[in-house]
């Protein structure tokens, strides 16, 4: 048995990102999760709704962000159509085994939450389990889970990656504004919406669609979706204020939009809390029509900060030089 002591625990709830960043945290670096949140996009993503919107939409995919941040990435993946090759397998287990042993945690999709990436920083051969943590950032204790755990879940597998040494000094700047360009984009993404089945939305439209599943539907319940994306965004754009507060004084002729922007999303997640009454994991199926009203009024408010706060980025980017 062999477990990886001293580490940190994830902070937050998001599936993407927050996994790389606790293996980072323990290999010296110090971005906060905030920090990590903003320059890989998540802070600011809305898209759905869908119980898989916030795994769905990305600006990156999750191993471009260690190579972005200057490490060597190595993937050990399973294309979805061709299966899972055990003889692979085993010897994907064998390499993090190995990773262990050399005291460098690994980062794994599906190993312990469904479809979210993990750390895994410890495994007993005795028992044939990995140990680690996941985005349930409220739970105390490791988790153990069999080696095979996540090539038996119905989910695409994309297996483990490796962040090897670090090899450049990242931009940093760059990514900054690669960030807010990037969150505005996505924002005010639109695409024309198929009536004869569900289209996949991005942004305001995103955000927007699910407030209005609120209104004048007395048949609504609620469900995973509403659960799952909630808690997501919440985490994720939660982080935005913090984000857009740490660079802001890097920008000095853009600051004050940046401090502005950083204020609405503070608001954003203010107003979001009458929601998750409403519609949070232990909230009653049935919503009522009062419990409708107030998540139509919750969410809808959310969304004009969110948009809001996109309106004070995007002119910020007109003055945003160091």
């Amino acid at each position: 048995m062999k477990v990886i002591k001293n580490m940190g625990r994830f902070k937050l709830a998001e599936p993407l990102f927050e996994a790389v960043r606790v293996v980072l945290t323990y290999r010296g670096e110090e971005y906060s999760p905030e920090y990590i949140q903003g320059i890989s996009g998540a802070a600011f993503r809305t898209g759905g709704i869908c119980p898989c919107a916030p795994t769905c939409t990305y600006a990156m995919w999750t191993d471009e962000l260690p190579k972005k941040l200057g490490y060597d990435i190595e993937k050990f993946e399973f294309l979805e159509e061709s299966g899972v090759d055990m003889e692979r397998w085993h010897a994907m287990v064998e390499r993090i085994k190995s990773e262990i042993d050399r005291d460098r945690p690994v980062v794994m999709w599906s190993q312990f939450a469904f479809a979210e990436w993990g750390v895994i920083n410890g495994y007993d051969d005795e028992k044939q389990v990995f140990i680690g943590c996941d985005s349930n950032h409220e739970r105390k204790s490791l988790i153990e889970t069999p080696y095979d755990r996540a090539g038996k879940i119905d989910v695409p597998v994309f297996g483990a990656l490796f962040i090897g040494e670090k090899t450049t000094e990242p931009d940093l700047g760059k990514l900054e504004i690669e960030s807010l360009r990037e969150a505005v984009r996505h924002a005010k993404e639109t695409v024309e919406e198929d009536k004869t089945k569900w289209t996949f939305l991005n942004g305001i439209q995103a955000y927007e669609r699910w407030r209005d599943s609120f209104r004048n539907n007395p048949g609504r319940k609620k469900g995973s979706g509403d659960s799952y994306c909630f808690r997501i965004y919440y985490n994720t754009h939660m982080a935005a204020h913090a984000y857009l507060m740490e660079i802001a004084p890097k920008y000095p002729k853009a600051e004050d939009l940046l401090t502005k922007a950083a204020g609405c999303f503070l608001k954003e997640r203010e107003v979001l809390e009458d929601a998750w009454k409403i519609i949070g994991f232990s909230a009653p199926v049935e919503i009522g029509e009062e419990g409708m009203s107030v998540a139509y009024e919750s969410i809808g408010a959310a969304c004009k900060y969110y948009t809001d706060g996109i309106a004070f980025i995007e002119e910020a980017l007109k003055y945003a030089v160091m």
